[in-house]
């Protein structure tokens, strides 16, 4: 899946799994996010923080940062702003949205 940009990335994974029925991997996405995260992880554990309290800023919703943000979720981080070319995101805006970031 290299250089399959977002939004379209997250539909053609979505529909590569079900074709597939096999787990599909697009470095932009996952191999980015599962770094930060890990990177993050290690910070955290210097400063004797707990990543779950942390807020977290993403500047970028392409598929790396949105990605990310879907992880940082999995792992239980609740407080994530995450920054586009627009702003931040938030419920109800309009502005540069697609799909995916609603």
């Amino acid at each position: 899946m290299e250089d399959v940009s977002a939004p379209s990335c997250f539909k053609i994974e979505t529909d590569l799994r079900v074709l597939l029925q096999k787990a599909v991997f697009h470095d932009d996405q996952h191999g980015t996010a599962i770094i930060i995260l890990a990177g993050l992880m290690n910070a955290t554990q210097v400063v004797k923080k707990d990543l779950r309290k942390c807020r977290i800023v993403v500047n970028g919703a392409g598929a790396a940062g949105i990605s990310l943000v879907r992880l940082l979720g999995k792992y239980g981080v609740e407080d994530v702003i995450m920054c586009d070319t627009s702003g931040a995101i938030f419920e109800g805006r309009k502005k540069g949205m697609n799909p995916v970031k609603d």
